[in-house]
């Protein structure tokens, strides 16, 4: 074997595939027109490929598709609950923006053992109780927006109530109890002493 048939036979593999230049294809075919070792080299070159089976078992196909699928619907699923909670929040948020008379109407001052309180029904005067003063006998609140009262209290419980007097000042010496704006302008009177 010469130098020129190691050449060859490097560029067999290449050669069979089709992807050698012009000048090595030529180089190639001229050394096969007189060397018959390189000749029979080329023609096992051609026999020894092999073809694989056609894989036929789609199993682990079918379990990939399954898997893919049981995601999506997963995903589907926590999605429209993540928008339908989404919507609930929103839906059910009535922010604290005007007093009205049915607003004042679900508000009531009560007076317990330990304390004055506010009672608010129907969920309608939502948001936290702010109390600017409560010097005199007299508070003063103001109802805040803020995160709706069913995200505290029991979903079936439909009155809230909210101590308003403060540990300084007894049940007794309440005179009144006025709502007023968010800049402590007298709005209503919701008790006052007879």
């Amino acid at each position: 074997m010469d130098n020129n048939c190691n050449i060859v036979n490097d560029l067999l593999p290449l050669y069979v595939d089709n992807i050698l230049s012009e000048d090595s294809r030529q180089f190639v075919e001229n050394h096969l027109s007189s060397c018959d070792k390189c000749k029979i080299q080329l023609e096992n070159l051609k026999t020894d490929v092999t073809v694989l089976p056609e894989d036929k078992d789609i199993k682990p196909f079918k379990k990939i598709k399954r898997k893919l699928t049981t995601r999506l619907i997963l995903i589907i699923v926590l999605a429209a609950a993540l928008l339908a909670g989404w919507v609930f929040v929103w839906t059910t948020w009535i922010p604290v923006k005007y007093v009205g008379d049915r607003f004042i109407a679900d508000m009531n001052v009560v007076f317990m053992d330990d304390g004055v309180y506010l009672k608010r029904d129907n969920l309608s005067s939502r948001g936290d109780i702010l109390i600017y003063d409560d010097n005199d006998g007299i508070i003063r609140l103001y109802i805040a927006e803020s995160v709706p009262d069913h995200f505290r209290m029991g979903w079936y419980e439909r009155t809230c109530y909210t101590k308003i007097n403060n540990d300084n000042m007894k049940s007794e010496d309440v005179k009144q109890v006025i709502y007023t704006d968010k800049n402590g302008n007298t709005l209503y009177t919701l008790w006052e002493k007879e």
